[in-house]
């Protein structure tokens, strides 16, 4: 049995904002996904396997090889409404200033 989602038109959910990160927690990606983390996660790594196209995608699929656990990191909630594309901007800087990749 699958999950049970919340009836509605995407700008009415919650945006995460979230963090694919190295195995010790070292943010290296941030996006945005208005379903659940562990779904964007298999996704991602779905992705990383198949196109290897992305930056995003190669670091994943090399982390797969080495068989490197992946980490999904809930970094903000932003309410529907509000502007998760700043925030989403937000994290990155904040990250970036913080000395990750």
């Amino acid at each position: 049995m699958s999950r049970v989602e919340t009836i509605g038109r995407a700008c009415d959910r919650i945006t995460a904002i979230y963090a694919l990160c190295e195995p010790d927690s070292t943010p290296r990606y941030v996006g945005k996904t208005v379903r659940y983390l562990h779904e964007r996660h298999k996704q991602h790594i779905y992705e990383a396997q198949k196109r290897r196209r992305l930056p995003v995608h190669r670091w994943l699929a090399k982390r797969i090889d080495q068989r490197k656990p992946l980490v999904i990191k809930l970094l903000e909630y932003v309410i529907p409404g509000h502007d998760w594309a700043a925030r989403e901007r937000h994290w990155i800087e904040t990250l970036r200033d913080q000395g990750c990749d």
